[in-house]
C-alpha cells in the first residue's frame, strides 16, 4: 500500500492514532497485547513513520545533543566513546538523532542555534553543564543530564562514577599484591575528580596505617609536563615507591612511557594501576592493571534518564545516579613482592 498513513494504521487496529504514535515512540501506556498488534500491523504495510508528521504530532525535535566542553584532557574522548556509543544505540531505538556539540564559543555554537529554534528536545553535558546553555534550556524547560558528573547537585539531574571508591579499592588491590609505598598521579585541571580521587588514595593507605609523603602525589595543570616529572621524580632509587596509581589509564600508560624512557621497567622496578579500562588499556606494553568503569552503563543511564524527562516521567532535579568503579582488571603492570 503507497502512501500509508498513521490514521490508516489506527484504522486497521481499531484504535485512536495516539494509541498508534505512542507504540512507535515506545511510549507506555498500550497493553503488550495491542503493541504487538500494532506493529505487525505497522510490517504488514510497511509503512515508515514520517520524521516531520511525528515532530508535529508529538511536539518534539528528537534532536538529542551531546556537549562537549572546552577544558577537556586528551584522555576525555577515549574514555567517552564508550558512553556515547551506547547513548547511540539507545537513541536509535528510540528514535532520536545524537548530535555532538561543541561549546569552545557557545554564542556560535550548534546548541545555541538549536534551543533557540526550538530544534533540540534535550542535553547531555559531559562533565558539567554549559552555564549559559542552562539558563536558556529552563527558560524553555528543555530538561538536561550531566554525564560523569564530579560534583553531585541537587540543581540538575546527573549520572557519576565514585571515583573515591575506585581509587580505594585500586589501593586496597596494589596492598594485597605486598605493597605498601604507593605513589598517586593525577590531574588538578579537574579538581573534584582530584581530589575524590586523592580520598579514595589516602583513605585505603590510612587503613594500613601509611601516611603518604608529599613527594608520592604528583598532578599538575599541564598533562605531559605534569607526567615527565611525575616519572623523573617516582622514578629515583632513593625514593623507594614500589607502585603508582594513576587517576586515568592514559596518564598510566603515557606515564610507563616516560619510565621506560628514563630506564625503569614495569613491573620489574615499580608497578603501574590505571582507572577507567579504556581500549589502550588491553594493547600497551605492559598491558595495564585497572579499575573497571562501567562506561556504557553511564552512557545508558544518561540517556534514559533524559528521555524520561523528555516524556514528563522524572523531575528536573536531583536524580543522581551512581555508578561503582570496584572491579580490578588484572593484566601485566602490576607485580606481587614479598
Amino acid at each position: 500500500m503507497g502512501n500509508i498513513t498513521i490514521h490508516d494504521i489506527a484504522k486497521k487496529a481499531n484504535v485512536s492514532p495516539a494509541t498508534v504514535s505512542y507504540v512507535i515512540n515506545d511510549r507506555p501506556g498500550v497493553s503488550e497485547k495491542m503493541r504487538n498488534r500494532i506493529r505487525k500491523i505497522i510490517e504488514e504495510n510497511g509503512y515508515n513513520p514520517n520524521l516531520s508528521s511525528r515532530k508535529l504530532v508529538l511536539n518534539k525535535s528528537f534532536n538529542i545533543h551531546i556537549v562537549m566542553g572546552s577544558a577537556f584532557a586528551s584522555f576525555d574522548n577515549l574514555f567517552y566513546n564508550t558512553a556515547i556509543k551506547s547513548m547511540m544505540e539507545v537513541c536509535m531505538h528510540k528514535g532520536y538523532n545524537l548530535v555532538l556539540s561543541s561549546t569552545e564559543d557557545y554564542e556560535k555554537s550548534p546548541l545555541k542555534r538549536a534551543i533557540l529554534q526550538k530544534d533540540v528536545d534535550g542535553v547531555i553535558f559531559l562533565q558539567d553543564v554549559v552555564h549559559c546553555a542552562v539558563s536558556e534550556q529552563q527558560k524553555r524547560k528543555i530538561p538536561y543530564v550531566v554525564l560523569d558528573a564530579h560534583e553531585k547537585s541537587a540543581k540538575h539531574n546527573s549520572v557519576y562514577c565514585d571515583y573515591e571508591e575506585a581509587a580505594y579499592q585500586a589501593v586496597k588491590y596494589l596492598i594485597s599484591m605486598g605493597h605498601r609505598k604507593i605513589g598517586f598521579a593525577g590531574m588538578k585541571s579537574i579538581a573534584e575528580f582530584y581530589e575524590s580521587s586523592c580520598r579514595g588514595y589516602r583513605r585505603a593507605l590510612s587503613e594500613e596505617g601509611v601516611i603518604p609523603e608529599p613527594e608520592w602525589m604528583h598532578g599538575g595543570e599541564d598533562e605531559n609536563e605534569s607526567i615527565a616529572v611525575c616519572a623523573a621524580v617516582m622514578g629515583e632509587k632513593s625514593r623507594k615507591i614500589t607502585a603508582v596509581l594513576c587517576a586515568t589509564d592514559v596518564i598510566a600508560v603515557t606515564l610507563m612511557k616516560h619510565f621506560r624512557q628514563i630506564g625503569i621497567s614495569v613491573p620489574d622496578d615499580i608497578s603501574v594501576c590505571g582507572m577507567d579500562d579504556v581500549l589502550i588499556a588491553q594493547y600497551c606494553t605492559p598491558s595495564l592493571t585497572t579499575i573497571e568503569i562501567d562506561k556504557r552503563k553511564m552512557g545508558e543511564e544518561a540517556i534514559h534518564l533524559l528521555i524520561s524527562m523528555i516524556d514528563g516521567d522524572i523531575p528536573s532535579e536531583g536524580q543522581n545516579v551512581c555508578i561503582h568503579g570496584e572491579k580490578v582488571i588484572e593484566r601485566e603492570s602490576v607485580k606481587k613482592i614479598l
